[in-house]
């Protein structure tokens, strides 16, 4: 199901709300990070589990979107935000 989160980016003050679908959770240098859909940016995002300041799982689910891991993580737009 699409997921609602407010979300604080690295060294920003601004939280931003964003609609995301989650596809896979990992773990790196003691932080949980989330790769999601992200509709705002009409891309996969990665989010840290621990800049988001609130989360809410809604009713609709999403269409596969065939997300790949491997792909993800070789791909240029691979970033922590």
């Amino acid at each position: 199901n699409h997921v609602e989160i407010n979300y604080q980016k690295a060294n920003d003050t601004n939280i931003s709300f964003r609609k995301i679908e989650p596809y896979a959770f990992y773990s790196t240098n003691r932080k949980w990070i989330l790769i999601a859909w992200c509709h705002l940016r009409n891309d996969y995002r990665s989010f840290r589990i621990d800049r988001m300041q609130h989360f809410k799982i809604l009713e609709d689910p999403f269409e596969d979107r065939k997300f790949n891991l491997q792909t993800y993580f070789q791909s240029s737009s691979y970033n922590h935000k």
